[in-house]
């Protein structure tokens, strides 16, 4: 499933179970493909659209708290 500020709780946290780290700057999460598109640092709009890069998982899985993710854990970083 795709998941974005639309269909979270606010400040819902993803974590890579592997490294122990927060990921930050999450734009949204595909859970079926294993994807987490953050923007990349240094901040950049190209187009109205901020440059983005999408982190691959093993397993991405939604945590939730009355049927709505307030987390999501991330494990086997492939990229």
């Amino acid at each position: 499933m795709l998941y974005d500020y639309r269909n979270v709780q606010p400040g819902a946290t993803v974590c890579n179970l592997d490294t122990r780290e927060r990921i930050n700057k999450v734009v949204a999460i595909d859970t079926e493909a294993g994807e987490v598109e953050v923007t990349v640092e240094p901040l950049r709009i190209v187009d109205d659209s901020f440059v983005t890069q999408r982190l691959r998982f093993v397993a991405v899985w939604p945590i939730l708290d009355l049927g709505i993710p307030c987390a999501f854990h991330c494990h086997g970083r492939l990229n």
